[in-house]
């Protein structure tokens, strides 16, 4: 069975895609109350919350955390893993090592999708070595410690490189980590998947290293608010066996209650034919 997790930040602007922001607390509660499976936690640094109490909380909710999400150390601290200076690099490595950290705790995955980085006009070549001996340090660590690290193809608009699912499929099979899965984002897709059925092609051809879905509209709404066909995509999914976690992250529009709430209701209605 498909599980359904709510991104919940610890804080974050108005303009970013997280459904609820500020008080991880009751957030958690109201997604369990409110047929979530789980929260997707995201997190500017991995001590911004008391893990201990949230955990007790998921707990008595009958909840889990799916993934810890990662993008503000990139949007606030300007921490990438293709920095040039090396002693940026390092402090992004350690930052995802103390997410990593977390994500054991909780027995969940870490997504890596601003953190990437840009590459730069000149040294792209040398960029692209920097990024993926990070990534390699990272998917040594989380193999010590039993987690997946999520990295997400993201649109061109926003970041430079490896936009695409198979750009993205090509080089973490490359790397040869076990640990190291995709995360397909539909907002994302729906600008990067060519072609009437590039969405659901994309699906079926990382069907051996998706590890984590993202919902959003083509507007970046809930579900339901836009045009893309969450209909073919739930089919997509059931046809390659995937029981793993589809995450809302999405603006809080036209406020967090409703977007959590219409968004679920939305996807179940299509995804059971409705």
């Amino acid at each position: 069975m498909i599980k359904y997790s709510a991104s919940v930040a610890s804080g974050g602007t108005e303009s970013m895609p997280y459904i609820f922001k500020g008080n991880v607390r009751d957030a958690v509660e109201f997604c369990a109350k409110n047929g979530f499976d789980a929260v997707e936690l995201h997190l500017r640094k991995a001590d911004d919350i008391d893990r201990i109490l949230i955990k007790e909380i998921c707990d008595k909710n009958g909840i889990t955390v799916s993934t810890i999400g990662t993008g503000m150390g990139y949007t606030f601290d300007k921490l990438s893993l293709t920095d040039s200076d090396k002693m940026k690099r390092t402090d992004a490595i350690e930052r995802l090592k103390e997410h990593i950290d977390l994500a054991s705790f909780f027995n969940c995955a870490v997504i890596i999708g601003s953190m990437r980085g840009r590459l730069p006009d000149d040294g792209r070549e040398t960029a692209m070595k920097n990024y993926r001996e990070s990534l390699l340090v990272l998917a040594d660590y989380a193999e010590k410690k039993d987690v997946t690290l999520l990295v997400e193809p993201v649109n061109r608009y926003e970041i430079n490189f490896h936009n695409s699912s198979a750009e993205m499929r090509h080089f973490l099979l490359s790397l040869g980590s076990r640990k190291l899965k995709m995360l397909l984002d539909t907002y994302h897709m729906n600008i990067e998947e060519f072609g009437p059925t590039g969405m659901y092609d994309s699906i079926r051809e990382c069907r051996d290293i998706l590890g984590h879905m993202h919902f959003a509209d083509s507007n970046r709404k809930r579900p339901g608010a836009g045009h893309i066909d969450f209909a073919g995509i739930i089919r997509a999914l059931n046809e390659i066996g995937y029981e793993k976690y589809i995450a809302f992250e999405c603006l809080p529009w036209p406020e967090p209650d409703i977007a959590a709430v219409e968004g679920l209701k939305y996807i179940k209605s299509v995804g059971n034919g409705g």
